[in-house]
């Protein structure tokens, strides 16, 4: 049902809604790691096992992120598009193609 009037006043205020975030963005990250990062199940036996198998794929996943935060620090800056040529109507034709001449 509806929370009641108290309820309301802490679920309205910044620093739960800055909590609800912070889980949202957890539960983003688990499901990354599930996904891509073979946290599905672990493939080494026992509770040591599979401490071991979380902690690799959040070495890779780590390992990932900061690549990519160094590859895109490295970028050249976007060049900005030239106004020589208008852009492309939509819906324009395709350009033809010419037929080669028939062999004689």
């Amino acid at each position: 049902g509806k929370p009641g009037v108290a309820r309301q006043k802490v679920q309205r205020a910044r620093s739960f809604q800055k909590l609800v975030k912070w889980r949202t963005g957890s539960e983003a990250r688990i499901s990354c790691l599930k996904r891509d990062y073979g946290w599905r199940r672990t493939r080494i036996d026992g509770t040591a096992g599979a401490q071991t198998w979380c902690a690799w794929g959040v070495l890779a996943h780590n390992a990932t992120k900061i690549s990519g935060l160094i590859n895109a620090e490295n970028a050249p800056e976007p060049t900005k598009p030239t106004k020589s040529a208008p852009p492309a109507r939509r819906g324009a034709d395709p350009p033809t193609r010419q037929r080669a001449a028939p062999a004689a």
